[in-house]
Protein backbone atom coordinates (compact mmCIF):
# COMPACT_ATOMS: atom_id res chain seq x y z
CA UNK A 1 0.00 0.00 0.00
CA UNK A 2 1.52 3.00 -1.52
CA UNK A 3 1.27 5.47 1.79
CA UNK A 4 0.27 9.28 1.50
CA UNK A 5 2.30 12.28 1.15
CA UNK A 6 1.72 12.86 4.85
CA UNK A 7 3.75 9.27 6.07
CA UNK A 8 0.09 8.21 7.51
CA UNK A 9 -3.08 6.13 6.08
CA UNK A 10 -6.16 7.68 6.71
CA UNK A 11 -9.14 5.10 6.75
CA UNK A 12 -11.63 5.49 4.53
CA UNK A 13 -10.09 7.98 2.33
CA UNK A 14 -9.63 5.19 -0.50
CA UNK A 15 -13.50 3.99 -0.08
CA UNK A 16 -14.35 8.00 -0.65
CA UNK A 17 -12.03 8.46 -3.70
CA UNK A 18 -13.58 5.10 -5.22
CA UNK A 19 -17.38 6.79 -4.89
CA UNK A 20 -15.86 9.94 -6.59
CA UNK A 21 -14.67 7.99 -9.64
CA UNK A 22 -17.96 5.59 -9.67
CA UNK A 23 -20.10 8.87 -9.56
CA UNK A 24 -18.46 10.31 -12.05
CA UNK A 25 -18.52 7.41 -14.29
CA UNK A 26 -22.73 7.26 -13.94
CA UNK A 27 -23.13 11.17 -14.35
CA UNK A 28 -21.41 10.62 -17.96
CA UNK A 29 -23.07 7.59 -18.54
CA UNK A 30 -26.24 9.70 -18.22
CA UNK A 31 -25.39 12.41 -19.92
CA UNK A 32 -24.18 10.50 -23.32
CA UNK A 33 -25.86 6.81 -23.26
CA UNK A 34 -29.53 8.80 -22.98
CA UNK A 35 -31.67 7.74 -25.62
CA UNK A 36 -33.86 10.76 -25.72
CA UNK A 37 -34.50 14.45 -24.50
CA UNK A 38 -37.43 13.00 -22.21
CA UNK A 39 -35.13 10.61 -20.99
CA UNK A 40 -32.59 13.56 -19.58
CA UNK A 41 -35.41 15.33 -18.25
CA UNK A 42 -36.18 12.36 -15.83
CA UNK A 43 -32.64 11.68 -15.22
CA UNK A 44 -31.33 15.41 -14.83
CA UNK A 45 -31.85 15.08 -11.54
CA UNK A 46 -30.17 12.54 -10.70
CA UNK A 47 -26.86 13.28 -12.87
CA UNK A 48 -26.53 16.34 -10.90
CA UNK A 49 -25.99 14.26 -7.95
CA UNK A 50 -23.67 12.34 -9.25
CA UNK A 51 -21.95 15.18 -10.78
CA UNK A 52 -20.76 16.09 -7.42
CA UNK A 53 -18.07 13.08 -7.52
CA UNK A 54 -16.01 15.81 -8.87
CA UNK A 55 -16.55 17.98 -5.93
CA UNK A 56 -15.41 15.25 -3.57
CA UNK A 57 -12.44 14.89 -5.62
CA UNK A 58 -11.49 18.43 -5.18
CA UNK A 59 -12.48 18.31 -1.45
CA UNK A 60 -10.17 15.35 -0.79
CA UNK A 61 -7.40 17.01 -2.49
CA UNK A 62 -7.29 20.07 -0.41
CA UNK A 63 -7.53 18.03 2.69
CA UNK A 64 -4.78 15.59 2.01
CA UNK A 65 -2.63 18.08 0.63
CA UNK A 66 -2.89 20.84 2.98
CA UNK A 67 -3.00 18.08 5.84
CA UNK A 68 1.30 17.70 5.92
CA UNK A 69 1.66 21.67 6.48
CA UNK A 70 -1.30 22.16 9.00
CA UNK A 71 0.70 19.66 10.77
CA UNK A 72 3.84 21.66 10.74
CA UNK A 73 2.06 24.82 11.32
CA UNK A 74 0.39 23.70 14.77
CA UNK A 75 3.15 20.97 15.68
CA UNK A 76 6.36 23.76 14.89
CA UNK A 77 7.82 21.07 12.86
CA UNK A 78 9.52 21.75 9.06
CA UNK A 79 7.16 22.29 6.31
CA UNK A 80 7.10 20.06 3.57
CA UNK A 81 9.86 20.99 1.09
CA UNK A 82 8.29 22.26 -1.92
CA UNK A 83 10.58 20.37 -4.52
CA UNK A 84 9.81 17.41 -3.02
CA UNK A 85 6.06 17.99 -2.50
CA UNK A 86 5.70 19.18 -6.54
CA UNK A 87 8.13 15.60 -7.39
CA UNK A 88 5.62 13.67 -5.54
CA UNK A 89 2.82 15.61 -7.27
CA UNK A 90 4.21 14.90 -10.91
CA UNK A 91 4.76 10.97 -10.16
CA UNK A 92 1.10 10.99 -9.19
CA UNK A 93 -0.50 12.19 -12.15
CA UNK A 94 1.77 12.53 -15.33
CA UNK A 95 2.50 8.74 -15.59
CA UNK A 96 -0.59 7.66 -15.82
CA UNK A 97 -2.44 10.90 -17.51
CA UNK A 98 -0.05 11.21 -20.34
CA UNK A 99 -0.11 7.22 -21.00
CA UNK A 100 -3.94 7.48 -21.91
CA UNK A 101 -3.80 10.74 -23.64
CA UNK A 102 -1.68 9.04 -26.07
CA UNK A 103 -4.09 6.39 -26.09
CA UNK A 104 -7.23 8.24 -26.32
CA UNK A 105 -5.86 11.07 -28.69
CA UNK A 106 -3.80 9.06 -31.48
CA UNK A 107 -4.82 5.45 -31.21
CA UNK A 108 -8.38 5.55 -30.52
CA UNK A 109 -8.91 8.87 -31.96
CA UNK A 110 -11.38 9.70 -29.09
CA UNK A 111 -9.67 13.16 -27.26
CA UNK A 112 -11.73 16.43 -28.24
CA UNK A 113 -10.12 18.70 -30.42
CA UNK A 114 -12.61 21.05 -31.52
CA UNK A 115 -13.11 22.98 -28.55
CA UNK A 116 -16.10 25.19 -29.77
CA UNK A 117 -18.61 22.28 -29.30
CA UNK A 118 -21.31 22.42 -27.16
CA UNK A 119 -25.04 21.46 -27.10
CA UNK A 120 -26.19 18.13 -28.28
CA UNK A 121 -24.53 14.90 -27.91
CA UNK A 122 -24.15 14.82 -31.98
CA UNK A 123 -22.16 17.58 -31.61
CA UNK A 124 -19.79 16.58 -28.53
CA UNK A 125 -19.22 13.69 -30.89
CA UNK A 126 -18.29 15.50 -34.18
CA UNK A 127 -15.71 17.20 -31.93
CA UNK A 128 -13.92 14.09 -31.30
CA UNK A 129 -10.54 12.79 -33.25
CA UNK A 130 -6.99 12.58 -33.65
CA UNK A 131 -4.46 14.78 -32.25
CA UNK A 132 -4.01 17.05 -35.51
CA UNK A 133 -2.75 20.45 -33.84
CA UNK A 134 0.80 19.54 -32.09
CA UNK A 135 0.79 23.11 -29.76
CA UNK A 136 -2.77 21.51 -28.75
CA UNK A 137 -1.22 18.57 -27.99
CA UNK A 138 1.62 19.98 -26.24
CA UNK A 139 -0.78 21.99 -24.02
CA UNK A 140 -2.74 18.56 -22.78
CA UNK A 141 0.43 16.89 -22.54
CA UNK A 142 1.69 19.79 -19.66
CA UNK A 143 -2.17 20.23 -18.50
CA UNK A 144 -2.11 23.90 -19.56
CA UNK A 145 -4.64 23.85 -21.92
CA UNK A 146 -7.37 25.26 -19.63
CA UNK A 147 -5.45 28.44 -19.37
CA UNK A 148 -5.79 29.20 -23.48
CA UNK A 149 -9.52 29.54 -24.38
CA UNK A 150 -8.87 27.80 -27.62
CA UNK A 151 -8.15 24.60 -25.88
CA UNK A 152 -10.59 24.81 -23.42
CA UNK A 153 -12.16 20.99 -23.11
CA UNK A 154 -9.71 19.89 -25.54
CA UNK A 155 -8.34 16.33 -24.85
CA UNK A 156 -9.40 14.06 -22.46
CA UNK A 157 -12.87 15.05 -21.79
CA UNK A 158 -12.12 15.41 -18.03
CA UNK A 159 -8.96 16.61 -17.96
CA UNK A 160 -9.69 19.95 -17.76
CA UNK A 161 -9.85 19.35 -13.82
CA UNK A 162 -6.76 18.10 -13.89
CA UNK A 163 -5.70 22.29 -14.54
CA UNK A 164 -7.14 23.32 -11.55
CA UNK A 165 -5.46 20.52 -9.69
CA UNK A 166 -2.08 21.47 -10.96
CA UNK A 167 -2.83 25.05 -10.07
CA UNK A 168 -3.43 23.75 -6.43
CA UNK A 169 -0.32 22.11 -6.19
CA UNK A 170 1.30 24.73 -6.62
CA UNK A 171 -0.38 27.17 -4.74
CA UNK A 172 -0.01 24.99 -1.73
CA UNK A 173 3.67 25.33 -0.79
CA UNK A 174 3.59 29.58 -0.83
CA UNK A 175 0.29 29.31 0.74
CA UNK A 176 2.13 26.25 3.45
CA UNK A 177 4.96 29.36 3.44
CA UNK A 178 2.68 31.88 4.35
CA UNK A 179 0.66 29.85 7.47
CA UNK A 180 4.28 29.34 8.79
CA UNK A 181 5.56 32.74 8.94
CA UNK A 182 2.29 34.29 10.42
CA UNK A 183 2.86 31.45 13.01
CA UNK A 184 5.74 33.58 14.03
CA UNK A 185 3.41 36.48 15.10
CA UNK A 186 0.17 35.52 15.62
CA UNK A 187 -1.60 31.98 16.72
CA UNK A 188 -0.69 28.84 15.13
CA UNK A 189 -4.54 28.01 14.65
CA UNK A 190 -5.03 31.55 12.89
CA UNK A 191 -2.28 31.37 10.87
CA UNK A 192 -3.85 27.71 9.62
CA UNK A 193 -6.64 29.29 9.09
CA UNK A 194 -5.66 32.12 6.40
CA UNK A 195 -4.37 30.30 3.30
CA UNK A 196 -7.84 28.44 3.81
CA UNK A 197 -9.92 32.09 3.73
CA UNK A 198 -7.94 33.37 1.50
CA UNK A 199 -8.03 30.82 -1.34
CA UNK A 200 -11.65 30.41 -0.68
CA UNK A 201 -12.29 33.84 -1.05
CA UNK A 202 -10.53 33.99 -4.55
CA UNK A 203 -12.18 30.81 -5.38
CA UNK A 204 -15.82 32.29 -4.08
CA UNK A 205 -15.55 35.51 -5.73
CA UNK A 206 -14.38 34.03 -9.08
CA UNK A 207 -17.26 31.61 -9.29
CA UNK A 208 -19.89 33.48 -8.39
CA UNK A 209 -18.71 36.20 -10.43
CA UNK A 210 -18.23 34.55 -13.26
CA UNK A 211 -22.12 32.79 -12.50
CA UNK A 212 -24.04 35.89 -12.47
CA UNK A 213 -22.52 37.21 -15.97
CA UNK A 214 -23.34 34.01 -17.12
CA UNK A 215 -26.64 34.27 -16.74
CA UNK A 216 -26.48 38.03 -18.42
CA UNK A 217 -25.69 36.31 -21.22
CA UNK A 218 -28.58 34.91 -24.35
CA UNK A 219 -29.31 31.28 -23.11
CA UNK A 220 -28.16 29.39 -26.15
CA UNK A 221 -24.28 31.17 -24.55
CA UNK A 222 -24.33 30.32 -21.61
CA UNK A 223 -22.52 27.33 -22.11
CA UNK A 224 -19.90 28.36 -23.66
CA UNK A 225 -19.26 31.57 -21.23
CA UNK A 226 -18.64 28.71 -18.52
CA UNK A 227 -17.24 25.98 -20.51
CA UNK A 228 -16.61 27.10 -24.15
CA UNK A 229 -13.49 28.96 -25.75
CA UNK A 230 -13.32 32.11 -23.47
CA UNK A 231 -11.72 33.87 -20.77
CA UNK A 232 -14.70 33.77 -18.44
CA UNK A 233 -14.82 29.54 -19.27
CA UNK A 234 -10.60 29.61 -18.42
CA UNK A 235 -11.54 31.59 -14.48
CA UNK A 236 -14.71 29.28 -14.12
CA UNK A 237 -12.86 25.97 -14.82
CA UNK A 238 -10.10 26.79 -13.07
CA UNK A 239 -8.34 27.49 -9.57
CA UNK A 240 -9.97 31.05 -9.45
CA UNK A 241 -13.21 29.28 -9.97
CA UNK A 242 -12.76 26.44 -8.28
CA UNK A 243 -10.42 26.97 -5.33
CA UNK A 244 -13.27 27.34 -2.93
CA UNK A 245 -13.72 23.38 -3.18
CA UNK A 246 -10.05 23.32 -2.35
CA UNK A 247 -10.64 25.28 0.43
CA UNK A 248 -13.06 23.80 2.04
CA UNK A 249 -10.63 20.43 1.79
CA UNK A 250 -8.57 22.72 3.47
CA UNK A 251 -10.74 23.86 6.04
CA UNK A 252 -11.65 20.15 6.72
CA UNK A 253 -7.56 19.40 7.57
CA UNK A 254 -7.00 22.18 10.23
CA UNK A 255 -10.11 20.91 12.10
CA UNK A 256 -8.94 17.10 12.34
CA UNK A 257 -5.63 18.66 13.04
CA UNK A 258 -6.35 21.08 15.68
CA UNK A 259 -8.62 18.19 17.31
CA UNK A 260 -5.89 15.64 16.87
CA UNK A 261 -3.50 18.14 18.16
CA UNK A 262 -5.35 19.71 21.62
CA UNK A 263 -8.39 18.46 24.13
CA UNK A 264 -10.49 21.02 21.67
CA UNK A 265 -13.10 18.09 21.31
CA UNK A 266 -15.89 20.28 20.83
CA UNK A 267 -14.78 21.37 17.57
CA UNK A 268 -17.01 17.87 16.41
CA UNK A 269 -19.83 19.90 17.08
CA UNK A 270 -18.99 22.31 14.58
CA UNK A 271 -18.53 19.71 11.99
CA UNK A 272 -21.50 18.23 12.17
CA UNK A 273 -23.55 21.82 12.69
CA UNK A 274 -21.54 23.15 9.22
CA UNK A 275 -22.78 19.79 7.19
CA UNK A 276 -26.71 20.94 8.57
CA UNK A 277 -26.52 24.28 7.77
CA UNK A 278 -24.52 24.28 4.68
CA UNK A 279 -27.32 21.27 3.83
CA UNK A 280 -29.59 24.02 4.25
CA UNK A 281 -28.69 26.30 2.14
CA UNK A 282 -28.05 24.00 -0.92
CA UNK A 283 -31.81 23.22 -0.25
CA UNK A 284 -32.69 26.69 -0.94
CA UNK A 285 -30.11 27.10 -3.56
CA UNK A 286 -31.40 24.31 -5.27
CA UNK A 287 -29.33 22.43 -7.75
CA UNK A 288 -26.71 23.05 -10.22
CA UNK A 289 -23.32 25.52 -10.28
CA UNK A 290 -24.22 27.75 -7.48
CA UNK A 291 -24.60 24.70 -4.79
CA UNK A 292 -21.14 23.41 -5.40
CA UNK A 293 -19.67 25.44 -2.34
CA UNK A 294 -22.95 24.15 -0.18
CA UNK A 295 -22.32 20.84 -1.22
CA UNK A 296 -18.09 20.81 -0.75
CA UNK A 297 -18.68 22.22 2.93
CA UNK A 298 -20.56 19.38 3.73
CA UNK A 299 -17.99 16.64 2.11
CA UNK A 300 -15.46 18.24 4.02
CA UNK A 301 -17.68 18.28 7.65
CA UNK A 302 -18.35 14.13 6.33
CA UNK A 303 -14.52 13.87 5.82
CA UNK A 304 -13.44 15.43 9.01
CA UNK A 305 -16.03 13.62 11.25
CA UNK A 306 -14.82 10.76 9.68
CA UNK A 307 -11.23 11.46 10.67
CA UNK A 308 -11.49 12.53 14.02
CA UNK A 309 -10.68 10.78 17.25
CA UNK A 310 -13.74 8.56 18.69
CA UNK A 311 -16.04 8.87 16.16
CA UNK A 312 -20.15 7.81 16.59
CA UNK A 313 -21.51 4.32 15.89
CA UNK A 314 -22.61 5.06 12.93
CA UNK A 315 -19.45 6.56 11.42
CA UNK A 316 -17.57 4.22 12.81
CA UNK A 317 -19.95 1.60 10.62
CA UNK A 318 -19.30 4.09 7.38
CA UNK A 319 -15.42 3.72 7.70
CA UNK A 320 -15.82 -0.11 8.20
CA UNK A 321 -17.76 -0.18 5.11
CA UNK A 322 -15.46 2.11 2.85
CA UNK A 323 -12.50 -0.24 4.23
CA UNK A 324 -14.05 -3.55 2.66
CA UNK A 325 -11.83 -4.95 0.59
CA UNK A 326 -13.39 -4.06 -2.63
CA UNK A 327 -14.39 -0.36 -2.16
CA UNK A 328 -10.60 0.01 -1.36
CA UNK A 329 -9.24 -2.19 -4.90
CA UNK A 330 -11.95 0.64 -6.25
CA UNK A 331 -10.60 3.51 -4.62
CA UNK A 332 -7.14 2.73 -5.49
CA UNK A 333 -7.50 2.57 -9.46
CA UNK A 334 -9.99 5.90 -8.65
CA UNK A 335 -7.55 8.54 -10.70
CA UNK A 336 -7.54 5.39 -13.60
CA UNK A 337 -11.02 4.97 -13.58
CA UNK A 338 -11.13 9.02 -13.81
CA UNK A 339 -9.09 9.11 -16.52
CA UNK A 340 -10.67 6.27 -19.11
CA UNK A 341 -14.27 6.30 -18.12
CA UNK A 342 -15.14 8.20 -21.03
CA UNK A 343 -13.85 6.35 -23.66
CA UNK A 344 -15.75 3.64 -23.11
CA UNK A 345 -19.02 5.22 -22.85
CA UNK A 346 -17.73 7.52 -26.51
CA UNK A 347 -17.15 4.10 -28.12
CA UNK A 348 -20.85 2.62 -27.24
CA UNK A 349 -22.32 5.77 -28.49
CA UNK A 350 -20.31 6.27 -31.83
CA UNK A 351 -20.27 2.52 -32.41
CA UNK A 352 -23.15 0.42 -31.06
CA UNK A 353 -27.03 1.67 -30.34
CA UNK A 354 -26.23 0.71 -27.24
CA UNK A 355 -28.74 3.32 -24.90
CA UNK A 356 -30.91 3.61 -21.91
CA UNK A 357 -34.47 4.87 -21.85
CA UNK A 358 -35.36 2.95 -18.62
CA UNK A 359 -34.00 2.53 -15.09
CA UNK A 360 -33.17 -1.35 -15.73
CA UNK A 361 -31.32 0.03 -18.85
CA UNK A 362 -29.87 2.53 -17.38
CA UNK A 363 -27.78 0.14 -15.08
CA UNK A 364 -27.19 -2.15 -17.69
CA UNK A 365 -25.10 0.58 -19.71
CA UNK A 366 -23.47 1.62 -16.13
CA UNK A 367 -22.47 -2.17 -16.00
CA UNK A 368 -20.90 -1.98 -19.28
CA UNK A 369 -19.06 0.84 -19.01
CA UNK A 370 -17.52 -0.17 -15.41
CA UNK A 371 -16.56 -3.27 -16.33
CA UNK A 372 -14.47 -2.04 -19.01
CA UNK A 373 -13.46 1.15 -17.58
CA UNK A 374 -12.02 -0.82 -14.20
CA UNK A 375 -10.48 -3.70 -16.32
CA UNK A 376 -8.05 -0.55 -18.03
CA UNK A 377 -7.90 1.25 -14.93
CA UNK A 378 -6.25 -1.77 -12.99
CA UNK A 379 -3.92 -2.67 -16.06
CA UNK A 380 -2.65 1.26 -15.84
CA UNK A 381 -2.80 1.45 -12.28
CA UNK A 382 -0.78 -1.98 -11.81
CA UNK A 383 1.87 -1.05 -14.57
CA UNK A 384 2.07 2.79 -14.35
CA UNK A 385 0.54 4.23 -11.32
CA UNK A 386 2.15 1.85 -8.89
CA UNK A 387 5.50 2.10 -10.21
CA UNK A 388 5.89 5.67 -10.29
CA UNK A 389 4.08 5.99 -6.59
CA UNK A 390 6.69 3.63 -5.38
CA UNK A 391 9.28 6.35 -6.25
CA UNK A 392 7.46 9.27 -3.95
CA UNK A 393 9.27 10.55 -0.66
CA UNK A 394 6.93 11.34 2.44
CA UNK A 395 7.06 14.75 3.13
CA UNK A 396 7.75 14.79 6.78
CA UNK A 397 11.08 14.38 7.94
CA UNK A 398 9.69 13.19 11.02
CA UNK A 399 9.21 10.31 12.25
CA UNK A 400 5.46 9.75 10.42
CA UNK A 401 2.19 9.41 13.32
CA UNK A 402 0.09 6.09 13.99
CA UNK A 403 -2.61 6.11 11.19
CA UNK A 404 -5.41 7.66 12.16
CA UNK A 405 -8.18 5.06 13.15
CA UNK A 406 -11.78 5.22 13.28
CA UNK A 407 -12.29 1.98 14.78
Amino acid sequence: MVLPSSGSRLSGIEGLRGFAAFSVLCFHVMLVLRANDQVRLSVDPLAGLFAHGLTLFFVLSGFLLYRPYVQAVLRDRPLPQPGEFLRNRALRIWPAYLVILLIVGFVLGLARIDAYSSGSMDAQAAALGRFDNLWMFLANALLVQGWVPDYMQTGLVVSWSLVAEVSFYLLLPPLGFLAARLARHAPRLLAAIVPVLLLGMVGLLGRFTTLYYALQQPVADRTDFVAGPTWSAVVYRGILGQGDLFAAGMAAAVLVVAVQSSSARGLRMGAWLVMAAVSVCAVFVGGGEFAMPFVGLFFAGGIALLQLPAPSVPLRSLTRFLELAPIKAAGLCSYSVYLWHCTPIWLLRLHTDVRFSTPTQLLGCIAIVAVATYVLSWITYRWVELPFMERKHATERTSPEPAVSAT
